[in-house]
């Protein structure tokens, strides 16, 4: 095992909200309140302003979010860097369900 994939690991969760604001914004550009609907959509809790907030100013300062006008309004949306953190993200989820699954019908990974 190479451990400079935990340091990445490390920083895709670094902050406890920005995985999830990522995964939002990766099927289309969102305004705030749709970015905040979103949240709850994906993850059943409605995060704080404030929490979007600080996530969105920490991926654009990363880079992996960019911003937009749309109609007058900002509209938030991944670079290709945070494309790339998304697709990392849904590996990752799609790796952690797989084991759930196998653990709940007792069969072992391959």
């Amino acid at each position: 095992m190479k451990f400079e994939y935990l340091r990445d690991l490390d920083k895709l969760f670094s902050h406890r909200w920005e995985a999830l604001v990522i995964l939002c914004l990766a099927d289309q550009p969102a305004r705030f309140s749709e970015l905040a609907r979103a949240t709850v959509e994906k993850a059943g809790v409605r995060l704080p302003d404030g929490n979007i907030t600080r996530s969105l100013d920490r991926l654009r300062r990363k880079g992996l979010v960019g911003v937009r006008m749309d109609d007058r309004h900002r509209a938030y949306e991944l670079t290709g860097s945070g494309q790339r953190r998304a697709s990392e993200l849904r590996f990752l989820l799609e790796a952690m369900e797989d084991r759930e699954h196998d653990d709940r019908v007792g069969t072992t990974p391959r």
